[in-house]
């Protein structure tokens, strides 16, 4: 099983939240935000050898100011 090294919050494929670094024992990840309501992004995570997997893009709703990325 490889590490995420890193966590990207994406728009029109442009990073405008990053997240590096990330520790190995990392399972679960809480970050402030600010992305406004019915703005489409995509969620990128990169792994130690820097492969990519993305999401598929989806629309933020209205809610709270934090959001939780979970395994």
């Amino acid at each position: 099983m490889l590490i995420i090294y890193a966590f990207s919050v994406l728009v029109d494929g442009q990073p405008i939240q990053e997240f590096g670094g990330l520790p190995a024992e990392t399972h679960n990840l809480t970050w402030p935000t600010n992305v406004r309501e019915y703005t489409i992004v995509t969620l990128s995570l990169d792994d130690e050898a820097r492969e990519e997997a993305n999401s598929a893009p989806f629309v933020i709703q209205h809610g709270l100011e934090n959001c939780t990325l979970a395994n």
